[in-house]
């Protein structure tokens, strides 16, 4: 069973500090800061949302994410900062994953400071579509663990039709469960999951684990301007890595 914590809304506004606390447990939890279900119209603004951790007993399966929202349930997301798992309890026997913030559908996500947090083995710090534009996204840091072999780390996850606009995006890393018996970490800065994106004057950053790469597009973006890129891979389209930037301008003419 999952441990849901969040809150519930349907009001047209939310601007409030949300702390959640995850109790010790060895069952699956989910946890989520914000939670806009349904036929929600969540407005969230200058809002602060922090997942706090705890201990959690061997086994524990942790998925926490700041901001959830339904497709199309959050027409707004701007000037919030928003903080995932704060550390992790057992780097041995667990798992954690989720992120900063999830906001598929046609969401104007602007002006935020994102931050996947602890969710290291399958972490992503921004799971969205629509605009997305102005802000500071960091994929996971932490919660890497035995349990997760590879952990991944992602920077900004795009799930539908997107315009990426003068955002400093970081894949992050989580390698703090090595010691426990982690295999190593992947980065991504940018994936592209689906839909068309437009992504222009974009900071990218893919420097922490060994498998690192700054853009994953198995399909290419429709627009790739003015980008910085930093990491081993520049570019990656699922068969071939180009890890200087004239073959990565060439592509697009």
């Amino acid at each position: 069973a999952s441990r849901v914590i969040s809150a519930q809304v349907t009001s047209a506004r939310v601007s409030s500090t949300i702390t959640v606390t995850n109790t010790t447990s060895n069952q699956a939890q989910a946890l989520a800061g914000i939670r806009c279900a349904g036929a929600s119209r969540c407005t969230i603004e200058a809002s602060d949302v922090q997942l706090v951790g705890a201990d959690t007993q061997p086994n524990a399966q942790i998925t926490a994410t700041g901001i959830v929202c339904d497709a199309g349930a959050c027409p707004t997301i701007t000037r919030s900062n928003v903080a995932g798992l704060s550390r992790a309890g057992n780097l041995r026997n667990a798992r954690y994953g989720g992120g900063g913030v999830v906001a598929p559908g046609s969401t104007l996500v602007s002006a935020n400071r994102i931050s996947a947090g602890c969710s290291g083995g399958n972490g992503v710090g921004l799971s969205a579509s629509g605009r997305i534009e102005n802000n500071l996204v960091y994929g996971p840091h932490c919660g890497g663990s035995f349990s997760s072999g590879t952990a991944l780390a992602t920077g900004l996850l795009i799930s539908g039709e997107a315009d990426v606009h003068s955002n400093t995006i970081h894949a992050g890393g989580a390698l703090d469960g090595v010691a426990s018996g982690q295999t190593g970490c992947q980065s991504t800065g940018i994936s592209l999951a689906g839909g068309t994106a437009t992504l222009r004057n974009n900071i990218v950053l893919a420097p922490v684990c060994t498998a690192q790469r700054a853009l994953f597009a198995p399909s290419a973006p429709g627009v790739l301007e003015h980008n910085d890129l930093y990491s081993g891979v520049l570019y990656f389209d699922g068969a071939t890595a180009l890890t200087n930037i004239a073959d990565v301008n060439a592509l697009f003419g």
